[in-house]
């Protein structure tokens, strides 16, 4: 057994490991199973579980957040779990920390259906709607 900064060393370098209560398969870090997923590469960015679930658990969250390199968007164990389940679809987060995320979260759409062969990507007419529907979630 290693310990569990081991494991998030290995997470981060793209290797298997398991400790006494984490483990990873190179990809995904997980805190005592495949139930709670704390953080998972996808897309060239990580996704990290801000979910709190119990004392050790946060501090396995802590000790991966402080390994984590690059873009990191916070989301929900059900968000992960999608991602996870459906890796070949768009990661969609239904929550935003902050309206400024959202031209980089339009240019990763755009850049999405055009390696699908979408010829034309709706960007204002998408960026107008997802700016209504968080004004209207924050009323």
């Amino acid at each position: 057994m290693v310990s569990h900064d081991d494991v998030a060393i290995a997470w981060r370098n793209g290797s298997k490991a398991t400790g006494s209560r984490m483990y990873t398969d190179g990809t995904t870090i997980f805190s005592y199973g495949e139930h709670f997923p704390i953080a998972t590469y996808r897309q060239g960015v990580i996704l990290f579980n801000d979910d709190k679930y119990s004392s050790s658990t946060s501090k396995h969250q802590s000790i991966v957040s402080s390994h984590c390199n690059g873009a990191v968007y916070n989301c929900t164990t059900k968000e992960i779990k999608h991602a996870l389940d459906y890796p070949n679809e768009p990661i969609v987060l239904t929550k935003m920390e902050e309206p400024d995320y959202l031209p980089h979260i339009m240019d990763i759409l755009k850049n999405f259906c055009k390696k699908r062969g979408v010829k034309r990507f709706p960007m204002k007419n998408l960026t107008e709607q997802i700016e209504k529907m968080i004004v209207m979630e924050n009323l």
